[in-house]
């Protein structure tokens, strides 16, 4: 699933709606999203997002602004219900 979810981002990033089109070459490197980060993001308190934000320094993306944010949490709540449907099916 992280996999799945850094190509969602990279595509993102590349049509420049998300950080500004200032990706990171991590962020560009096969399997460098794992599950975890998933995880980790969606039990965010809202408004806060320390997490996500831990998780963008590993990824080495600076400047993100609280859209990035609310976005890459969008992201993986999309990612990560479509992967339980797929397993309920």
């Amino acid at each position: 699933m992280g996999e799945l979810v850094r190509l969602v981002l990279e595509r993102l990033t590349a049509n420049k709606v998300l950080f500004n089109g200032n990706g990171s070459k991590l962020l560009r490197t096969r399997n460098s999203f794992p599950t975890k980060y998933i995880s980790e993001i969606l039990h965010d308190d809202c408004g806060v997002y320390s997490n996500t934000r831990q998780i963008m320094d590993e990824l080495g993306i600076e400047g993100a602004t609280f859209s990035d944010m609310l976005l890459l949490r969008e992201v993986c709540v999309v990612v990560s219900r479509r992967s339980a449907n797929l397993a309920a099916a």
